[in-house]
């Protein structure tokens, strides 16, 4: 599988599913999952998506076949995983001498490619986001509590990688678990913004499943 390699920084493992026809320069999705998985996420997406794109599934640094060689504690928030999914963009947009891609981002993969529209929106094409949570309620919080002080808490519980509690610590500082986006990293991606800057219209938040009926034979690449 590619790996995407950078001097002092973690590798990036993708998955590459490409089965369209030859001869069409097909578009490049990516698809990027949330918090805690990784690209096999997406697997039962790829024999659809692959026919009519050129489908790319990163590993977060730290989950899947991607790189540990950082500290979590530090070393992960959401400015850098933004910043890793730009490199990783700018680097497909070489490879497949391609000018922009479109974006697909489940749960906190959604909360990141908000982040990546508003910086990079010359990279992307559209913006699909699915799960993605804009707020989540006190009930919710306790549940995620587990019986604990807080969801940070029982993350931090010791039969619990610490690489996992840094990234409930990355999303407990974000607005997107209800503080107000004046308040966390959020406030700053201004992503409303952004989006008029992008070539085509970025479509509404929808379930995995909305991504199938926008992919449905297109007629030419897009």
């Amino acid at each position: 599988m590619p790996i995407f390699q950078r001097p002092g920084q973690p590798d990036l493992h993708y998955h590459l599913d490409d089965f369209t026809d030859p001869w069409r320069n097909a578009p490049v999705l990516i698809l990027q999952h949330g918090n805690g998985r990784s690209a096999e996420f997406w697997y039962r997406s790829v024999p659809y998506l692959s026919r009519f794109y050129k489908v790319v599934r990163p590993d977060m640094r730290g989950l899947g076949k991607s790189g540990t060689n950082f500290d979590p504690k530090t070393q992960m928030d959401p400015q850098i995983l933004i910043d890793d999914l730009a490199d990783l963009v700018k680097h497909l947009v070489r490879d497949f001498n391609t000018d922009r891609i479109h974006f697909c981002g489940e749960s906190l993969g959604g909360i990141l490619g908000l982040g990546l529209a508003a910086q990079h929106p010359d990279l992307l094409r559209t913006l699909t986001l699915c799960a993605t949570p804009v707020f989540i309620s006190d009930k919710m919080k306790q549940s995620y509590a587990l019986g604990r002080g807080s969801r940070t808490d029982a993350m931090r519980c010791p039969c619990r990688p610490a690489l996992i509690a840094a990234a409930w610590d990355m999303m407990s500082s974000c607005c997107c678990l209800g503080r107000s986006a004046a308040e966390g990293p959020c406030a700053r991606l201004a992503a409303s913004d952004a989006m008029s800057a992008m070539s085509e219209a970025v479509m509404p938040p929808a379930p995995p499943l909305a991504i199938r009926a926008a992919a449905a034979a297109p007629a030419g690449p897009a």
